[in-house]
Order: C-alpha cells, then sequence, then structure tokens
C-alpha cells in the first residue's frame, strides 16, 4: 500500500521508525517528509515551503491510507491541515483510508468523520 504519514515535527525521529517498518513489510511512503530540512521561519524561507507544501499534499494525493498522529500542540498546526486535506481528497475516492492515532482527552470533532478510523496505536492498524 502507498501511505502518507502526518504528524508534528517533533515526532519526527519515531516516525522515520514507522517509515521503516512499514516498508519492511512492503508499503511504499508517498512522502517522506521527516528528510525535509528545518526550514522556521516560514516566512523567511517561503520558496522551500511552497516545495515541502507541493510534496505535502501530492503524498497524501498519491496515498491509499493517511495517517494522522493527533496531538494537541500549538506547533501541530500543519498536520492538522494535512488531515483536512486528506477529508477532501477522501469525499471523492472510496478507496482512502484514513487513522487518526490516540485522540487522546480532547479529540477534534472531525475525528468523528464517518472516514476516519480511531486506533490507539499503529500496531492496530492492519496494514
Amino acid at each position: 500500500m502507498k501511505i502518507y504519514i502526518a504528524a508534528r515535527h517533533a515526532l519526527k525521529k519515531e516516525i522515520a521508525e514507522v517509515y521503516e517498518l512499514l516498508e519492511l513489510r512492503g508499503h511504499f511512503i508517498t512522502n517522506k517528509w521527516t528528510e525535509q530540512k528545518s526550514i522556521k521561519p516560514y516566512q523567511e524561507h517561503r520558496k522551500e515551503a511552497q516545495q515541502y507544501i507541493a510534496e505535502d499534499l501530492a503524498g497524501i494525493t498519491n496515498a491509499d491510507v493517511v495517517i494522522f498522529y493527533s496531538e494537541y500542540s500549538p506547533d501541530a498546526r500543519g498536520c492538522y491541515i494535512e488531515l483536512g486535506y486528506a477529508l477532501s481528497q477522501a469525499e471523492s475516492r472510496s478507496d482512502l483510508q484514513i487513522y487518526v492515532i490516540e485522540p487522546g482527552d480532547n479529540p477534534s470533532m472531525f475525528f468523528f468523520h464517518p472516514k476516519i478510523t480511531i486506533v490507539k496505536d499503529i500496531n492496530e492498524i492492519v496494514i
């Protein structure tokens, strides 16, 4: 399967390990954003930010499965936008599967969208 993982950058190391696990199982990661260099503050790196945005959205568009690591944090804004983009894709694609990992005590209303499956951890996703 082709997989995209959305998570905040603070989880970069953990997500890179998940990529390795999934690839060992024969899956393809549609965009390894963990390999992108840090470009904050974004306003000083607009061109690079635009490139990363295009790569991330293409990764979601080309995925069969989108996995969202939920974490309530001010620096998790980008991954929530990625989740919204995945939901917009799912409206016209019946094959797209979206998983939210551990929404915690303060889940977003959108986690209960009919296209989303909530799981406790990556091991609950049978892929």
